[in-house]
């Protein structure tokens, strides 16, 4: 046995209104819920009626409110995917803008390290050894060991050094890593 369905179709103006005024507050209310955002919520029903009087003489639908809350719910669900995909699109754009500035401050970090390394290589010999140790972690008594000189020729080559790099490089960006890191220097 077949089932005869009834189909509603959308008569004149004034039904419309009355569609309209019977569904919005509840249409509106169950696209809130799912979409958290009035304003929204209420573009998305007023749209759900524009397209449904754009297509009044067109569509012939079984049962009214079961159209329009399955399209209310479509086009809220459609928004939240969509704005998943902003936000993803989003997070991937920060996350390759961290990666150029992390290969940015790479590479500002070695150019400012082989400006230094190329002031310290100018330096005297003796002196350049005695600041390269004190980078390198020795403590003024070792290095003054090793090198088989006295503790205060340490602390003046490394005086002498620090002076040098900072007049050296006192015209450069370079300063702001001597500045930053003068307790290493």
């Amino acid at each position: 046995m077949s089932r005869k369905y009834t189909y509603f179709k959308i008569k004149d103006e004034a039904h419309y209104r009355s569609i309209f005024t019977e569904y919005f507050p509840s249409l509106y209310y169950y696209a809130l819920r799912i979409i958290h955002d009035e304003q929204l919520a209420e573009d998305f029903v007023q749209e759900i009626f524009l397209d449904l009087w754009k297509k009044k003489n067109e569509v012939y639908i079984e049962k009214i409110a079961n159209y329009l809350y399955t399209s209310i719910r479509f086009k809220c669900m459609n928004h939240i995917r969509h704005e998943k995909v902003k936000r993803e699109y989003a997070d991937k754009k920060i996350s390759e803008n961290n990666n150029f500035i992390d290969d940015s401050i790479i590479m500002i970090e070695e150019e400012m390290v082989r400006e230094i390394n190329k002031h310290i290589d100018s330096m005297p010999e003796q002196r350049k050894k005695v600041f390269q140790m004190y980078v390198d972690g020795f403590s003024q008594e070792e290095i003054a060991n090793k090198l088989n000189i006295s503790i205060n020729t340490v602390k003046t080559h490394k005086q002498k050094a620090k002076q040098f790099l900072r007049e050296t490089l006192k015209n450069s960006l370079y300063i702001i890593f001597l500045i930053k890191f003068d307790s290493f220097l």
